[in-house]
């Protein structure tokens, strides 16, 4: 996959996670982009990334959360990241509709290392932080 040349917003803090009763959860907050996740932990790295389909009322993934790396490789401890794209576009190999994140929103979900008790049922234990990143045109 070719390297896409992005220009990039500020990075915001755009929601918090949330935990009752071992499910984790969060709502986005990003303007028109306002969606309300579910993250549940995999059995090897990471969440999978979940939105409610109001038709069926199951569950579906969006999305998967991978551990960060800094420029050396090695994984930071508590923080997560994932794109989310904006756009959907039709691949001919694969023939069907695929996600597209050369624009895209760019997430890090960073842990607390101690949960905050909200009350007895609620506990925030992460923020999450974003960017938007949209392609460059091309000059041709």
């Amino acid at each position: 996959m070719a390297n896409v040349a992005r220009n990039y917003g500020n990075e915001r803090n755009i929601g918090e996670v949330l935990s009752k009763d071992g499910s984790l959860f969060t709502t986005i907050k990003a303007g028109f982009f306002e969606k309300n996740i579910g993250l549940t932990q995999r059995d090897d790295e990471g969440y999978d990334i979940t939105v409610k389909n109001f038709k069926t009322n199951e569950n579906i993934v969006v999305g998967r959360t991978f551990p960060k790396k800094d420029k050396e490789g090695n994984v930071i401890e508590f923080v997560e990241q994932t794109t989310l794209g904006l756009f959907k576009t039709y691949d001919k190999e694969l023939n069907k509709e695929i996600i597209d994140k050369n624009d895209a929103l760019f997430l890090e979900i960073v842990f607390l290392k101690e949960p905050k008790v909200i009350n007895d049922t609620l506990s925030k234990v992460a923020f999450v932080k974003g960017t938007f990143g949209v392609e460059v045109a091309s000059e041709d």
